[in-house]
């Protein structure tokens, strides 16, 4: 009886560890829009006259944001100076390494060369946008206007000491940024953005947009030393639930054929499961 309490216990603690061990990995926030929550104060437009406001239910699943406007570009954005929120700040610090969201185009104006675009914006506390820092990076392509719901995502090296493979920085008077300003930038990000076009295209302003927006995540990168702390996580975790199940138990019975004496430890096939659609950036 002894025995099986102290199996139990190892087992509970091994459970808990590998559970830490991939908590630290997926640390991060999403903001769903259920009951009437927006972190971050995410804005379509600033026209008073033009739809914007959470939605009980058709998003993804459930509430979402609407908006609506008349522009050739229309952005999804949080607006200078929000606070609280999880979506500004210092990315470095926060180990950021991915920003997402769920976007479903109702209605708009399809155009070649139109993408879906991050941006990230400081005025280096100025209140300038001429004399701060622009960074983006363009994603997927939707000249053809995808239907219905649609995930979007970047991965974002916040810290990077290097302007990172597929990012383009700016400085305010649109002159090229360096690595160090790369570093200035993550560390105080006062606006983000995402844009449906491509930074310096022309685009039609033939009909309106009717937008919904849902499920936006910030996703922290695991550090440097993070695979260092998991790994060992790992092997502790498998050591302690090795000890905490009977030998007994992973011996496989044999046939009475004598064949077809399955392997100890052979993995077993899985049931399929149904992957998310996803538009994701590497």
């Amino acid at each position: 009886m002894k025995c099986e309490l102290e199996r139990a216990k190892m087992a509970g603690l091994a459970a808990l560890i590998l559970t830490l061990s991939f908590t630290i990995a997926s640390a991060g926030f999403i903001e769903t829009f259920s009951n009437g929550s927006d972190d971050g104060n995410w804005h379509l437009t600033d026209n008073p006259d033009r739809l914007l406001q959470i939605e009980p239910g058709g998003g993804n699943p459930g509430a979402y944001l609407h908006g609506q406007v008349f522009t050739p570009v229309p952005v999804w954005y949080v607006p200078l100076e929000t606070s609280p929120t999880h979506f500004l700040g210092n990315y470095s610090a926060q180990h950021i390494g991915r920003i997402g969201f769920d976007l479903d185009i109702f209605s708009g104006t399809q155009a070649p060369n139109r993408a879906v675009t991050l941006d990230l914006v400081t005025t280096l506390g100025t209140g300038d946008f001429s004399q701060g820092l622009e960074a983006y990076r363009i994603g997927r392509d939707i000249s053809t206007l995808p239907v219905g719901w649609r995930t979007y995502s970047f991965a974002l090296p916040a810290t990077s000491s290097a302007i990172p493979p597929g990012w383009v920085l700016l400085h305010g008077d649109g002159t090229p940024g360096t690595d160090a300003d790369w570093r200035r930038l993550m560390e105080d990000v006062e606006t983000i953005g995402f844009e449906l076009g491509k930074p310096g295209f022309a685009y039609p302003a033939l009909n309106g947009w009717d937008l919904g927006l849902d499920n936006v995540r910030i996703t922290q990168r695991v550090p440097e030393s993070g695979p260092g702390m998991m790994f060992p996580l790992t092997i502790m975790s498998l050591v302690l639930l090795r000890l905490a199940v009977p030998s007994r138990i992973a011996l496989s019975r044999r046939w009475r054929s004598g064949r077809n004496i399955p392997i100890v430890g052979q993995a077993l096939p899985l049931p399929s499961v149904t992957e998310r659609r996803s538009l994701s950036e590497p």
